[in-house]
């Protein structure tokens, strides 16, 4: 739905899908996009670990995961009692972090600092096995659940702590038990990194040749300089 948005733009694409014959079609999508590339794996947090895949009823597999569904995601309490939703099947694959897949692809990982994480439950796995292709991101979509959509599936509460010690911060809540929540990362800057920003150091320089026309008589005079920063 979105590599025609991503091309648009411009942007550099590489999409992780699990299921076979949906990565086989997501691939011919991708021929027309030459910045854009599929690769076919499960990521998990660790590698080369068997798991089931659990294949659900709607959509080709679109809510398949790596968890059954919970007690929000069927039955009485469903958030989405009209789709009936189910696990049809499952096969088994293999896991791959997502720090040994970029690397394995020779992906820079620096280049792609934007995440968009959609992995039905597993959010925590993912994230654990991407501690070191995590440190280029700086802003993170991920669709997130507040309550059991997956049984042994992660929670918001969950994965909001995780990426909060990781420096990231959400810019709003989910709503409705399963939403998608926007983090960005919070760099602290050190007080001269601040003012010798190039926003900071054209103003500086706006100031000074404004400073100039005014001819005041400063020669042999003492100045108080009142927020005067680093001294620039």
């Amino acid at each position: 739905q979105e590599a025609e948005i991503y091309d648009r733009e411009g942007k550099a694409v590489v999409w992780v899908e699990a299921l076979p014959h949906i990565h086989s079609r997501l691939q011919q999508r991708l021929v027309r996009f030459p910045r854009q590339r599929a690769i076919s794996a499960l990521l998990g947090a660790r590698d080369n670990e068997p798991r089931a895949f659990h294949i659900s009823n709607n959509g080709e597999g679109v809510s398949s995961s790596l968890f059954p569904f919970g007690e929000f995601g069927v039955g009485g309490k469903s958030l989405w009692p009209s789709l009936n939703l189910n696990m049809v099947a499952q096969i088994t694959l293999s896991t791959v972090t997502l720090d040994t897949l970029l690397q394995k692809s020779h992906i820079e990982c620096e280049a792609f600092d934007f995440w968009v994480v959609d992995v039905q439950g597993a959010e925590l796995e993912v994230l654990a096995g991407a501690s070191r292709s995590l440190e280029y991101c700086n802003a993170i979509y991920i669709e997130a659940s507040t309550v059991e959509v997956y049984k042994g599936g992660a929670t918001w509460q969950e994965v909001s702590r995780h990426l909060e010690a990781a420096g990231f911060k959400a810019l709003w809540a989910p709503e409705g038990g399963h939403d998608d929540v926007l983090l960005v990362r919070q760099r602290v800057l050190q007080p001269v990194e601040v003012f010798h920003a190039q926003n900071y150091l054209r103003h500086n320089q706006r100031r000074l040749e404004h400073l100039a026309t005014l001819d005041l008589p400063l020669h042999g005079r003492s100045v108080l300089e009142v927020g005067a920063g680093v001294g620039d």
